[in-house]
């Protein structure tokens, strides 16, 4: 039998545990909050900026990036997480990353993956495929510029003709309650616009100096913004990954400080509103109308899959 000095040296040890795993939840539901802001912004962006594109989809036909490259190397930008604590996030990421690497390899290509993530970075070194580290740090920076930067140097290659074509995997953030892996076909550019119709150019917009200048200059500013919105919408499942990933301790916390009786009713609440986040909140009522002091100190209310019965 472990003695009292070990168990109050376990105690300390699980309690510091503790505390840096709740900071690090912290840290992550505030950079969710802020992707989120920023995809909301950005998709409104986006949104106009592939309506101009689909009014002059007859000249995108015209761009190089449009065109198939001779290149016999395909280049795959993979976004994993920088940290930990994400659950199964990484390994799906890897996952997905090894079928598609085996369906190029199986077609006679070569492939050259570009983690945008320490986490798939280590992971593809240790299996051995071809890497470029350049962008590996990006992926703690929610940062326009870095991803403009890896925007034009893959422009720069598929153009010089090095990379045949280049794709994106990704975790795709739709809700709360639905991530899902995503392999796009970044270059070269489809005629199929999203957000786009077939029209043309409008006989009586005046287009300045001419549509094919316009689309040549504004093609490369919508692949900048599509990596930009790809970080982006690969961050919110990243973070809410992060948050959920240790909310079993959380969970037991919150169930010891409510009221017996209480805990379920208010737990069901909070399910059903998945992802809400509740940060350092103070006397926090759950609002659904439990008798009783139903109040809950200093929580941090996360959505989590287990279920509870009153």
């Amino acid at each position: 039998m472990a003695s009292l000095k070990e168990i109050k040296a376990r105690i300390s040890s699980v309690s510091s545990t503790l505390k840096i795993t709740q900071a690090m939840k912290m840290v992550a539901s505030a950079k969710l909050r802020k992707a989120q802001k920023m995809v909301g912004g950005l998709d409104a962006y986006k949104t106009a900026l592939y309506a101009i594109l689909g009014s002059l989809k007859a000249y995108l036909a015209l761009s190089p990036l449009a065109k198939p490259s001779s290149g016999s190397k395909v280049a795959v930008v993979v976004f994993s997480s920088h940290t930990a604590l994400c659950g199964s996030y990484n390994a799906n990421i890897f996952k997905a990353l090894e079928k598609e690497i085996g369906r190029l390899t199986s077609e006679g290509k070569t492939v050259v993956v570009y983690p945008v993530g320490e986490k798939v970075a280590k992971m593809s070194r240790k299996a051995g495929y071809d890497l470029c580290n350049d962008f590996v740090g990006c992926a703690d920076k929610l940062s326009y510029d870095d991803m403009a930067t890896l925007a034009q140097y893959m422009i720069d290659r598929f153009t010089a003709g090095e990379f045949g074509a280049v794709e994106l995997l990704y975790m795709h953030y739709h809700s709360a309650a639905r991530q899902s892996v995503e392999v796009q076909t970044w270059l070269p550019v489809s005629g199929d616009i999203p957000g786009s119709d077939a029209r043309q150019v409008d006989p009586d917009l005046i287009v300045e100096p001419s549509a094919e200048e316009v689309a040549s200059g504004l093609l490369p500013l919508a692949m900048r913004t599509d990596m930009y919105a790809t970080l982006l919408y690969d961050c919110d499942a990243d973070c809410f990954r992060q948050c959920p990933g240790t909310a079993a301790a959380a969970d037991a916390d919150l169930q010891q400080a409510a009221p017996a009786g209480h805990y379920g009713r208010a737990y069901g609440h909070f399910q059903r509103q998945a992802g809400r986040l509740v940060l350092g909140c103070k006397d926090y009522t759950c609002g659904n109308n439990c008798e009783g002091d139903n109040k809950f100190h200093s929580c941090i209310i996360l959505f989590s899959d287990t279920k509870f019965s009153s």
